[in-house]
């Protein structure tokens, strides 16, 4: 947080976790990288020896393959800010000054409490969606299609209602405003050679 009377920035709030591991493997992947470049030449070489235009090739392969980026959410509700670090399993709140007042658990991300966050078959989104209307907070699943929205309680971090959007299959865009949900879908119909989309909504309660 910056205080634009003295100019001084303070840390709020340190997340980090996951979004920084490397690959585990090293040696298979110095391999994989001579394979690329220079295919048929043999693995055996001196894996300390690496030509100088392997450089940028290799930077650009540790952006988007070895790095991870993480879901760290900040929401500012009612002169309260929320930051959500999916990765300790936390939701931190401050105040308009930011001072802080404490953090909750949460678990609602997880495919189990006890379970990996990484454990496939989790059909959380990495999304969460904010009602500005109501302030409220819903956390976005989708499972074979079918997305389903958790209505999150900010100061326990538990969910409290459930809504499935059973109408149409892997609805595009999701918002949520004033307890009505909108959302894009592919139509059948085609116009001029390309996907129609039509806007639809739904009503919460």
């Amino acid at each position: 947080m910056t205080n634009r009377n003295n100019s001084k920035t303070e840390v709020l709030c340190d997340v980090y976790g996951s979004s920084r591991e490397m690959a585990k493997n090293w040696q298979l992947d110095n391999i994989r990288l001579r394979r690329a470049l220079n295919p048929g030449e043999s693995d055996f070489v001196n894996p300390y020896e690496k030509p100088a235009e392997w450089e940028s090739f290799e930077a650009d392969l540790l952006k988007r393959v070895m790095l991870q980026e993480i879901y760290v959410p900040l929401l500012n509700v009612d002169n309260k800010i929320y930051i959500f670090d999916f990765q300790k399993d936390y939701i931190y709140k401050y105040d308009a000054k930011g001072e802080y007042l404490g953090k909750k658990e949460i678990s609602f991300h997880l495919k189990s409490k006890y379970a990996r966050r990484d454990a496939p078959g989790n059909p959380w989104d990495k999304k969460l969606i904010y009602d500005k209307a109501r302030k409220e907070c819903y956390a976005q699943f989708t499972s074979n299609g079918t997305v389903t929205l958790k209505k999150i309680d900010l100061e326990s971090g538990s969910v409290i209602a459930t809504y499935v959007l059973n109408d149409h299959y892997f609805p595009e865009n999701i918002q949520v405003y004033d307890d009505v949900v909108y959302y894009q879908f592919i139509d059948n119909r085609m116009t001029f050679g390309k996907d129609c989309r039509s806007l639809y909504k739904m009503k919460l309660n």
